[in-house]
């Protein structure tokens, strides 16, 4: 003979199925309302366009175009980086890719550069970033090696570029703030770059969009695991004879 079970739903279960679901909510809010969990900021998606640099020398050449990047102005600068080789840049209207080819010249040492880009963003009116914690650099394209570096002000002048992060294969590009070079106060940035420079020199880079992300903080994830801990054992402790 079998036996059927029949589960009786009172009222007082309802209530307080409601009421832990109610204190999981509470407890998650704060978690993604925290500044780790902020919305993105797009610097620049290369829509605007066209236009096609090419270059042969070290003094930098640059181009400078206004447009939808932050309310101002996108300026480009090329170099050769002391190769004897033709440096290329090119945005297509349409496309939303910004390319970079640093040619076929013989390579320099090791260490030294095999030409590079510099590309330097105005921000009208200024940003404050205190609720971000990374850049997100998305490479559609890479060939050889090179490394990237971001820098922001507060003032629109730039120093050394002392901070670089290693450039080795095409996708996402997580950029946090500790490996930028931060001028000034992140509160009130009117200005921001982004330096790409060949390690190789066969390098070329195919870039689709620059911007700011929410990187979750370390202490955010700690609190978010904790959670899901005291609920597992909320919940097995609930099925236990």
């Amino acid at each position: 003979m079998t036996m059927k079970t029949q589960w009786i739903v009172r009222p007082v279960h309802i209530k307080m199925a409601l009421r832990a679901t109610l204190l999981r909510c509470l407890a998650v809010a704060p978690i993604l309302m925290a500044p780790g969990f902020a919305a993105s900021l797009v610097i620049d998606t290369f829509d605007d366009g066209p236009f096609s640099l090419s270059h042969d020398r070290s003094a930098s050449l640059l181009h400078t175009q206004s447009g939808g990047m932050l309310g101002d102005l996108r300026r480009v600068w090329i170099s050769t980086d002391r190769r004897q080789t033709i440096v290329t840049a090119d945005l297509v209207t349409g496309t939303s890719v910004l390319s970079f080819d640093t040619g076929d010249g013989p390579a320099l040492g090791s260490g030294l550069g095999q030409g590079s880009i510099q590309i330097r963003w105005n921000s009208s009116p200024a940003l404050n970033l205190l609720g971000s914690d990374a850049f997100l650099l998305s490479v559609s394209n890479l060939q050889g090696t090179g490394r990237v570096h971001v820098g922001v002000n507060e003032s629109g002048g730039f120093g050394s570029s002392s901070s670089w992060v290693p450039l080795t294969a095409a996708g996402d590009l997580l950029i946090p703030f500790e490996q930028v070079d931060i001028q000034g106060t992140l509160g009130n940035v009117v200005s921001m770059q982004l330096i790409i420079v060949g390690a190789s020199p066969d390098f070329a880079v195919a870039i689709d969009t620059f911007q700011i992300v929410p990187e979750p903080s370390i202490a955010t994830m700690a609190g978010f695991g904790v959670f899901l801990l005291a609920t597992r054992r909320r919940r097995n402790g609930s099925h236990s004879p």
